[in-house]
């Protein structure tokens, strides 16, 4: 008689992992489309495992808009991850952390009160939401100037790029 296949994760290998997530949006910045330039960012620990910078695929009215699909693209990349790591054999933190520069966006993902009139960026807020309320992500504000994600959306300067890039990728440099 054939064994039964078992569903269970990996056992973790290693100390528990945390995942932490940057992602910001340039509203408007395709001067032929004016669709929005999404940046991703997700470290494992300190160290960087992926990065996303591309055009929106619609091309939405405001900055709101425009960060809510940033999450929800955001937060489908890191339960793929999340998920990829634990079948790997890692222990991954309960949840996960992500940050954003739009701050209404991460207080309206935090009440349960909120709610959106339009139906595709009610789709993308409810994503978000499920996220925050299921207790697998911690969402939280960083100020726009802080933010690693920043170099994924626009062009900056070189001495910009170092400043953003410099905490995140050579934080553990000997």
């Amino acid at each position: 008689m054939p064994k039964s296949i078992s569903t269970k994760f990996a056992e973790p290998k290693v100390d528990i992992v945390p995942l932490t997530v940057f992602k910001d949006t340039s509203h408007a910045t395709c001067l032929n489309t004016r669709r929005s330039v999404i940046g991703i960012l997700i470290l494992l620990g300190n160290a960087p495992i992926f990065y996303y910078s591309k055009c929106q695929n619609t091309v939405e009215g405001s900055t709101y808009d425009s960060e809510l699909v940033a999450m929800r693209i955001a937060i489908e990349n890191l339960l793929g991850h999340r998920y990829k790591l634990r079948m790997m054999g890692m222990d991954v933190e309960k949840y996960s952390i992500l940050l954003g520069d739009n701050n209404s966006v991460i207080v309206n993902t935090q009440l349960p009160s909120s709610s959106i009139k339009k139906k595709n960026n009610s789709v993308a807020f409810h994503k978000a939401r499920e996220a925050v309320a299921a207790g697998y992500v911690r969402t939280g504000h960083i100020h726009g100037t802080e933010n690693p994600s920043d170099d994924l959306t626009k062009a900056v300067s070189p001495t910009e790029f170092c400043r953003l890039t410099e905490p995140t990728l050579y934080n553990n440099a000997v």
